[in-house]
């Protein structure tokens, strides 16, 4: 029996050098990459996507089974183009968008929204539901999803949302994808927005029950490659997930 893949939580703090570890973990995944399967690196933002895809370029050639983007044109790509149609959750024809809605409360909301799915309208807060609930619901379609995927990373993990968080266990649990997840748990930008009076407390968001989950590995970047010792010491008084240390570069004099 096939050892079961445990994804790796990877814990650092501002200025540990996230991109770069995601980047020199890529580069180290790339000879074991098979053909007919895929790296993803999901991002949160765009500037995000292209700051990678251009780091990424500086050291290799990208192969055309690499995935570099942000988790909503993931979830199109490798879930909702598949199987969305086949499923019968979506119709023939779809634009995803964003679509503003005016309702009392949020049952009358989901259902405009799925109304407006059903005429090939996707708000881009439906792709993660319609995404999630494709995997929960057919254990066929997280099993092809993960064989396709044979690596993914998730970059500024503190971002997702428990629906995302969701999808990216129901993929562990096919055990067939090597997941690498990263970031702060200090840090939060992404979940702060679209909540309204729904906000959660820090030990409910994702990347807290990651940390606690006994089905996810921990490694930590306690390097600080930005900040003077100052500032570290400011920042370890306040910030609770790790504690940073001053990255030391050693001068080695040129003896001529």
């Amino acid at each position: 029996m096939a050892k079961k893949l445990k994804p790796t939580l990877v814990i650092a703090g501002p200025g540990a050098g996230k991109t770069h570890y995601i980047i020199e973990k890529v580069m180290h995944r790339l000879p074991l990459l098979e053909h007919h399967r895929f790296l993803a690196v999901i991002t949160y933002t765009n500037s995000a996507t292209n700051e990678i895809k251009e780091r990424l370029m500086k050291k290799t050639v990208i192969p055309p089974n690499v995935f570099i983007g942000t988790i909503h044109s993931f979830l199109v790509r490798f879930i909702l183009k598949p199987f969305g149609v086949v499923q019968g959750v979506l119709p023939e024809q779809v634009v995803y968008k964003d679509v503003s809605i005016k309702a009392n409360d949020r049952k009358e909301e989901n259902i405009i929204k799925n109304n407006i799915v059903k005429k090939g309208v996707v708000p881009y807060e439906k792709i993660v539901s319609l995404s999630s609930n494709l995997l929960k619901e057919n254990k066929r379609i997280r099993e092809l999803v993960s064989q396709r995927l044979q690596f993914l990373f998730v970059d500024e993990f503190q971002d997702a949302n428990s629906g995302q968080f969701n999808i990216f266990e129901e993929i562990r649990k096919a055990s067939a994808t090597e997941m690498y997840f990263v970031g702060d748990p200090e840090q939060s930008i992404m979940t702060f927005q679209n909540q309204g009076g729904q906000i959660q407390t820090l030990d409910k968001r994702p990347i807290y029950k990651a940390i606690n989950s006994g089905t996810i590995d921990k490694e930590y970047l306690d390097s600080n490659n930005r900040s003077s010792l100052t500032i570290i010491d400011f920042i370890n008084n306040f910030h609770t997930s790790i504690i940073q240390q001053k990255t030391i570069n050693i001068i080695i004099p040129i003896i001529k």
